[in-house]
């Protein structure tokens, strides 16, 4: 969620069974997410103890899939995966999704045996992707924002699941093959800082040296793989990540891109969450968050026009935008990556550093430390890292530290922890195995355990 907030306390490790507000005390927007959070984790994880992993009720059950004519019908009713509710309002077409905009033409459905699948996630949606967000007696700014469950019905050819046997491919098999492997793990600490000249900042005696507590995100940018001593992978990318220190929350609305020249609603809320010469910038759009896993373009802002309201950027390929496309939500997302990065890997008594060149505007992700800034260091083992997953690294004044979790290291000193990424959680359900001779059932269905009183 690229919202902006100040940290996200929500863990399911510790039990928690509620948030309680005490009287005098300031409140803080992590206690009340935390809140729903539990209620969330507590209402979707009984709806999956009871129902399973996918099902939906007798007589209701949506997302029954017939093919025709070169598509698919998917029909009305609920269905719940991994205990998220999911609910297709009316037949729609394949070629119509709601939250998945595709081409008959690009998008053509594969030749059978083809699995059909419900991928379920959530979306963040700040009112600079949903107007109605706004409460127009305000005068405009923005208060909360929203996370959307979005679901997609995609067609997979079944020899990309099961390519030893696609005719043997079974429903089960399914979303094991879909999921996949788990992503690769990163941790964060503060490194000491030599002594600064720099009036905006403390004293080196802080170890983290801001003048305002952050919220940093670090978050994959092109999915890959990375070996040991960042060997490349044979057949992967090297994946890439951009970070941001404001939790990827400060966005520009688009009203047109043209030949690199955006012309944009607002240039932020101030000068802190704007945008400035130097800074980089993600082109994105609705069509482009809601296919997933592919990276948008970064572009550098080369010139800052306030009083038109525009600006200048530089990339190698960037979409174009008129008026017609407001519908699709066009913005820029500000990230605080710098050219080039630092890294050092800790061999030695010095450690040995050296700069690395950012790939199209994001930093190659390193088995080595990694820079960000005022001393906060990231490092990533060797594995494989999917488009989208993130981590989040609550900075504060008051210790001049981050908030990040330790273990003892081989010589009994602290040392950060190894983090999962903390999303973006996607679920899978089958719906149907498309063959020659027709389509294969795959959902589940659960009756109400209701019954009728006796006399």
């Amino acid at each position: 969620m690229h919202a902006d907030l100040t940290r996200d306390t929500f863990d399911a490790a510790k039990h928690f069974s509620r948030v309680l507000i005490q009287q005098g005390r300031v409140p803080l927007d992590a206690d009340l997410n935390e809140q729903a959070s539990i209620l969330l984790h507590y209402q979707r994880r009984l709806a999956a103890d009871l129902i399973g992993a996918h099902g939906g009720p007798t007589g209701a059950v949506g997302f029954k899939i017939t093919p025709h004519d070169g598509t698919l019908t998917i029909g009305q009713g609920r269905y719940y995966v991994d205990g998220i509710l999911v609910e297709c309002e009316g037949d729609t077409d394949y070629f119509a999704q709601p939250d998945l905009r595709l081409d008959p033409q690009h998008d053509a459905l594969p030749a059978a045996p083809y699995v059909v699948a419900l991928h379920v996630w959530e979306r963040h949606k700040s009112a600079a992707e949903d107007e109605a967000i706004l409460e127009p007696a305000l005068g405009g700014p923005d208060t909360a924002s929203r996370a959307q469950v979005v679901w997609q019905v995609r067609a997979h050819p079944a020899a990309e699941l099961a390519p030893d046997d696609p005719n043997g491919l079974a429903c089960d098999d399914v979303v094991p093959a879909l999921a996949g492997g788990a992503s690769g793990r990163m941790r964060a600490r503060i490194r000491e800082e030599t002594p600064d000249t720099d009036p905006c900042v403390l004293s080196p005696g802080s170890r983290f040296r801001g003048l305002e507590n952050q919220l940093y995100r670090v978050e994959i940018h092109r999915g890959g793989a990375i070996g040991a001593d960042d060997a490349p992978v044979a057949g992967a990318a090297r994946p890439t990540f951009k970070w941001s220190r404001e939790n990827g929350s400060v966005v520009l609305p688009l009203r047109t891109l043209h030949a690199e020249r955006a012309r944009v609603e607002t240039l932020g809320r101030d000068r802190r969450l704007g945008v400035h010469e130097g800074d980089w910038v993600e082109v994105l759009d609705d069509d482009r968050v809601l296919r997933g896993g592919e990276p948008a373009p970064l572009a550098s802002v080369q010139r800052v026009d306030r009083d038109a309201l525009t600006l200048d950027l530089e990339a190698a390929a960037l979409p174009s935008y008129d008026e017609k496309d407001a519908g699709r939500h066009p913005l820029l997302r500000r990230w605080d990556q710098q050219d080039p990065a630092r890294v050092s890997d800790d061999a030695g008594p010095e450690p040995d550093e050296k700069d690395v060149a950012l790939v199209d505007g994001a930093v190659p992700v390193s088995t080595w430390w990694t820079e960000l800034e005022l001393g906060i260091q990231v490092q990533f083992e060797a594995g494989s890292y999917r488009a989208g997953d993130y981590w989040l690294i609550p900075a504060r004044t008051a210790i001049g530290d981050i908030q990040w979790p330790t273990e003892k290291g081989p010589d009994g000193e602290d040392v950060a922890s190894w983090k999962w990424p903390r999303g973006t959680e996607r679920h899978y359900a089958p719906l149907a195995i498309v063959r020659a001779g027709g389509p294969e059932e795959c959902r589940r269905c659960f009756d109400p355990i209701s019954k009728p009183c006796g006399p």
